[in-house]
């Protein structure tokens, strides 16, 4: 007693050191909530793996915040043109100053049309403006801010909201909630305590040894959790704070009740002390042995929220230091003092109700356990109404991020305020037609199913089919155009007919040309005479005059030859351009026939290479079918192409040819012209020469001058019927060749048209099965508005791609978890027996996060309960020295809850006008029920091995004597947990209420009648049991 007296200074001292240094390197808890004390899912969660994705997605880094910009006009109208183009400057300002506020992407209506009718409200009444910042710019809320005042624009309504920025303003709500739970439940214990011990000195005296055990704990917590990343969460210090406050007041209120005893006995403070501690004190060592060690079990947990609350084991083991040494040491320094102003030490207050309820209960034990059964089980067992994972509820109405949200839920499908991301990653690049066509397959899948608004992707950047992009839209293209091209070979065979017509007037020129010939032999003759009598001319006039008669008679009949066949040369001449006109538009429009066959070709070739590389189409068997045959028609079009070729290159030679012609009757028709020109000269001499030899030789002078002429003309007029024959001869060789070349053109383009008919046909019905296949032609698929699209939802390496998926659920809602799992199954599914088999998927967003929750919370609550069962068993059997009691402890505490938790349910229903409880309230509820309940027990445990007499003599004594502190105890940490309710976060309202239901159920039913009777009835069948062995 003595070195107690001593070291009881030195006890005041250290905690008083350890406070002060526990203060100093006290961290900032709130920046703590916001950075380390967000929730994590296990690698195993589709959250995480989607996570991963993301990361890989944007290049090895997801450092950037997504934050969604709300636009409203101020009067509650439709946004209007002025509103919208002040807005879009704004935007334009914004964009200039990127670097400086770390935009990494900025999408709005002005961004394109296609993004406005996305980003638009149907109503016009909202806009959207979507922005991705760099982390490196600060927190989410300094982020927020900044854009807030960039963004704000005259007339319109703005607020901005994202996953980031409702997380972080959660952390603040339960940050607020905190210092108001702290305040209020200071002073609700102050007013307890004051109205228990009647006294205002042992409410100050409880709050310093339990304010001391929370400002240590808090730091020693914080320092881990900096330094070491021990599990955190934004209940953390909620939860420190109402399990220290609570338990810790009980302790004391056991304690100084002990304490107030003793003094009782002896005046001795010192004594009164040690012994208050001693009894007391181990009460309170074995409780909170049993409560340290149920919140210790939740670090074996796998879920970080729930691993989290076992930081509360080192708050408590905080405490019990406290308690075993400061406690003692303020006690025996006060004495009496700490009960000023009352004077009644002597005897220990009793509660009267746990008196007769005990009483009761050891008499008629198996009435009593049947009644609190009837009471308790039914609750428990038809509890089964789902849980609530929309953690909007938890964000306070004062913050933008969660109005937004509404406002978007009002002018939008559901699904607008988070769209789910389906992430895939492939071994390979998929920035090729067989993998688009696939992803663009798995697009449709997702977008057909039930819940499922739109779906935006490489292959759909709009969530609209591109229509040109199918097999069917290009095979109704494709018909049209080879249908075009059947009608031109019809067009190109009838001009082909037509011109290997018009080439028999090769024939009639040569039929002309004859007599052209006989006559110049005439005239050769007739000027070889001529010649002979203008040599003799000098000797007799009279022979010379004969002759030249006979001459111009000679020549009169060749005037005439040569002037027919001058009519049929201008008249084939004429001919000729048409002709020539008329295979040139013949040799286009072959090159446009065999142009369009090339077309076809490929495109054929295109949707057989497309259909055989879809897995589900080649399960098929009509589809099968047109594959084949569009093997078949791309050989025949092959070999028509070779024909049409042919025929292009024999029409190429006939132009040639005709040009040819058409040169050599130009020279003919000159010739002509010429011979008649030369004859009707020669005519006109021979007439004159006629006339100048009656006249006499005087005239021979004239008439070797004519005669002159005529030979000159003569000479003109055979090399011209030798040119002109030479050229009928090419012109008549030429034309056989030619007509042969078109005959042989008409036969292969009547062969195409057949080929063409039987293609067209084939691509219609194609284009009418309704079996259409992504397909993007070379062109498109290396163009810039395509690879823009691919940029916006592929990696840069386009081995990792995303889906946005806007659902028509609230994904914050319960219903939306459905939809989510079945995207993810259809997603797994869709790839398999593909060439994207094996490639990771995962999905992220709200909906999936809460689905994780679900079934990670749900799991984990199962396990984690058993071993904090388990460990609270085990303790409460070395405790107890029995196995009996243990049990019936347990199940008590197991009736209170469930019984707790269906009527917490009932009143939150009538009360916050929701009938889900908050996921986590479950979980929550049931180790603070537990693991604080069972101090109760303990209590009552402790003092009925203290008791004397028989066992339902003990139990009865017990009960009434532990049932005031118990009653107390119960008040006040129901009183602690009340002062959660002010704190404005919805499951710490719904955990409260629990709570406090629970506490009812275990200070009036559980310990008062349920144990008491569970006691004296083991008793009972134990002394049977050995009175028959006996």
């Amino acid at each position: 007693m003595k070195w107690f007296k001593k070291i009881r200074y030195l006890y005041l001292a250290i905690w008083a050191i350890i406070a002060v240094v526990a203060v100093l390197f006290l961290p900032n808890m709130s920046d703590l909530a916001q950075t380390k004390g967000q929730i994590s899912l296990p690698a195993s969660s589709q959250t995480s793996k989607s996570a991963d994705l993301s990361n890989i997605y944007n290049g090895g880094s997801d450092q950037t915040y997504d934050l969604t910009a709300v636009y409203t006009s101020s009067d509650g109208k439709k946004i209007s043109k002025a509103e919208k183009k002040d807005l879009k400057d704004t935007l334009k300002n914004l964009e200039l100053r990127e670097e400086q506020y770390g935009i990494t992407n900025l999408t709005s209506f002005a961004t394109s049309k296609s993004v406005a009718n996305r980003l638009n409200s149907k109503d016009g009444m909202t806009t959207l403006v979507q922005i991705s910042v760099d982390k490196s710019q600060g927190n989410v809320k300094e982020v927020a801010n900044s854009l807030t005042d960039a963004l704000s624009t005259d007339g319109l309504k703005l607020r901005l909201t994202g996953e980031d920025l409702i997380t972080y303003d959660f952390a603040s709500t339960t940050q607020t909630g905190v210092k108001r739970t702290e305040i209020i439940a200071i002073i609700f214990i102050l007013v307890v305590l004051i109205l228990v011990f009647r006294s205002p000195i042992v409410p100050i005296a409880s709050l310093l040894t339990v304010g001391i055990s929370y400002l240590v704990s808090l730091s020693v917590v914080g320092n881990l959790v900096q330094s070491f990343n021990f599990p955190f969460s934004t209940f953390t210090q909620v939860f420190l704070v109402v399990v220290l406050f609570g338990i810790g007041t009980d302790y004391n209120i056991l304690m100084y009740s002990r304490f107030r005893e003793q003094l009782g006995i002896d005046d001795d403070p010192v004594t009164a002390a040690l012994a208050a501690r001693k009894t007391a004190g181990r009460t309170i060592f074995y409780s909170g042995t049993a409560v340290l060690i149920g919140f210790a079990a939740l670090g074996l947990a796998n879920f970080q929220l729930y691993k989290a609350t076992s930081a509360v084991a080192l708050g408590v083991l905080v405490m019990l230091f406290v308690m075993s040494t400061l406690n003692p040491a303020i006690m025996s320094l006060l004495g009496k003092t700490l009960f000023w102003p009352s004077k009644k030490f002597n005897e220990p207050e009793t509660s009267k109700l746990w008196t007769k309820f005990s009483s009761f209960a050891v008499g008629k034990p198996i009435l009593t356990i049947l009644a609190v059964l009837l009471v308790t089980v039914p609750l428990a067992v038809t509890n089964n109404k789902p849980l609530n994972f929309n953690d909007l509820w938890e964000v306070s109405d004062v913050y933008d991020s969660k109005s937004a949200v509404q406002t978007i839920e009002d002018h939008y499908p559901a699904g607008y305020a988070s769209p789910a991301t389906v992430y895939i990653h492939s071994k390979k690049a998929m920035n090729n037609n067989e993998a688009l066509a696939i992803i663009d397959n798995l697009t449709g899948q997702i977008n057909n199913l039930n819940g499922v608004a739109s779906v935006a992707g490489p292959t759909r950047p709009t969530a609209e089919k591109i229509t040109s992009l199918y097999t069917a839209s290009q095979s109704a293209t494709l018909s049209d155009k080879l249908d075009d091209a059947k009608t031109g070979t019809k067009t190109i065979s009838k001009s082909l007919t037509d011109a290997s017509s018009q080439l028999n007037s090769t024939d009639q020129l040569a039929s002309a040309a004859a007599p052209l010939t006989s006559s110049t032999n005439d005239l050769a003759n007739g000027a070889s005479e001529l010649q002979g009598a203008l040599s003799t001319l000098t000797s007799g006039m009279q022979s010379g005059q004969s002759s030249a008669a006979e001459l111009s008679s000679n020549l009169s009949n060749a005037v005439a030859v040569v002037n027919g066949l001058a009519t049929t040369i201008d008249t084939l001449n004429a001919s000729v351009p048409t002709l020539t006109a008329n295979l040139r538009q013949t040799a286009d429009t072959l090159g446009a026939a065999q142009s369009a066959l090339a077309t076809a070709n490929q495109g054929f070739t295109s949707i057989r290479d497309t259909l055989n590389g879809d897995a589900s189409v080649n399960q098929n068997g009509n589809v099968q079918s047109a594959i084949q045959t569009a093997g078949s028609n791309i050989d025949s079009l092959t070999a028509s192409s070779q024909s049409l070729a042919n025929a292009s290159a024999m029409n190429n030679d006939m132009v040639t040819s005709a040009e040819s012609m058409s040169s050599s009757l130009s020279q003919i028709a000159d010739s002509v012209h010429q011979l008649q020109a030369a004859l009707t000269q020669m005519q006109a001499g021979a007439g004159t020469l006629s006339s100048s030899l009656d006249s006499g030789s005087s005239a021979a002078g004239e008439v070797s001058t004519k005669s002159g002429a005529l030979t000159s003309g003569l000479s003109s007029l055979q090399s011209g019927q030798q040119q002109l024959s030479q050229g009928i001869s090419d012109l008549q060789s030429q034309s056989k060749e030619l007509q042969s070349g078109l005959s042989e053109g008409s036969d292969g383009l009547n062969k195409i048209g057949k080929g063409l008919g039987t293609a067209t046909t084939y691509l219609s019905d194609l284009s009418n099965t309704g079996t259409s296949v992504f397909y993007v032609p070379a062109d498109v698929l290396k163009g810039k508005t395509f690879k823009s699209a691919l940029k916006s939802y592929m990696s840069a390496d386009h081995k990792t791609l995303q889906l946005q998926v806007i659902m028509d659920e609230n994904p914050f809602s319960r219903s939306a978890m459905p939809v989510s799992k079945n995207i993810q199954k259809v997603a797994t599914n869709a790839l398999r027996g593909t060439k994207l088999a094996g490639s990771e998927v995962a999905i992220a967003g709200t909906a999936a996060r809460n689905d994780d929750l679900k079934k990670i919370s749900e799991a984990d609550f199962i396990r984690t309960a058993a071993i904090m069962l388990a460990g609270i068993l085990l303790v409460l059997i070395i405790i107890t020295r029995s196995l009996i009691k243990p049990i019936l402890i347990v199940l008590g505490l197991l009736l209170s809850y469930g019984a707790a938790l269906h009527l917490g349910q009932l009143l939150i229903a009538q009360v916050m006008d929701t009938n889900e409880l908050s996921w986590n309230v479950p979980f929550f509820s049931f180790i603070m029920l537990v693991a604080l309940g069972v101090d109760y027990s303990i209590f009552l445990m402790m003092r009925y091995r203290e008791a004397e007499g028989n066992a339902s003599t003990r139990m009865v004594t017990a009960a009434g004597v532990i049932g005031a502190v118990v009653l107390s105890a119960a008040l006040i940490l129901a009183g602690t947990f009340a002062a959660l309710i002010p704190s404005g976060v919805l499951s710490l309202i719904e955990v409260a209420t629990v709570v406090i239901i629970g506490l009812a159920f275990l200070s009036l039913i559980v310990m008062p009648l349920f144990l008491p009777a569970g006691v004296a009835l083991a008793n009972k069948l134990l002394v049977k049991a050995v009175e028959n062995e006996s």
